[in-house]
């Protein structure tokens, strides 16, 4: 009559009662991975810059429009902004992760908490200075097309007024895809730092 209660009891009593602690090694070797991400991430960032900043240069340089310059000129103070925060503050040290136990937690332990924040602000220092200017473009190009005759089609078929609309939408849609993106990134490095702190 008993033997199925005690089994119950010794299955309980193997359960084990915390996760197992991470080694040294898996310590640094997520350590690297996050440095690398975030190496990788950077220079993803300064190859966008080196292709936008220019190209928005010369886009205030030439306009004739004034609404279309002050987009130009307040997306292109966006991106040097967004440039700015992340030469500021994103700082991968890929060496640093090859110390001794204690000082590697406690470097990945810092590095993740840095990151957890940056992420989860993303939408004020990566999103919202672009917005200004985005908003002027974005009106400037609908007056444009709205202006175009009825009958005037672009990309199937659509009218430009159409087809601009569509493609703002998507840029929109973008824009919260990073957003949303990046706070579940940062929710998983909470989860990573919360079982750091735990060792």
């Amino acid at each position: 009559m008993d033997e199925p209660e005690n089994n119950l009891k010794a299955l309980w009593q193997d359960q084990p009662t915390e996760p197992p602690a991470m080694s040294l090694e898996q310590i640094q070797k997520r350590a690297y991975q996050l440095q690398t991400r975030i190496h990788r991430e950077k220079l993803i960032v300064y190859g966008i810059s080196a292709v936008a900043v220019p190209l928005y240069v010369f886009a205030v340089i030439i306009s004739p429009d004034r609404l279309a310059t002050a987009g130009y000129l307040l997306t292109l103070l966006g991106v040097l902004f967004v440039l700015y925060v992340n030469h500021r503050h994103v700082q991968p040290n890929r060496q640093a992760v090859v110390v001794a136990s204690t000082a590697c937690a406690d470097f990945h332990r810092r590095a993740l908490a840095q990151r957890r924040d940056l992420l989860r602000k993303v939408w004020l220092w990566a999103v919202a200075p672009i917005m200004p200017g985005a908003i002027l473009m974005f009106i400037h190009m609908h007056r444009l097309m709205a202006a175009l005759p009825p009958h005037t089609s672009v990309m199937f078929g659509l009218h430009p007024a159409s087809f601009t609309a569509v493609m703002d939408t998507i840029g929109l849609l973008a824009l919260v895809k990073i957003v949303i993106s990046s706070q579940w990134r940062a929710h998983r490095l909470s989860r990573e730092l919360k079982a750091l702190n735990g060792l």
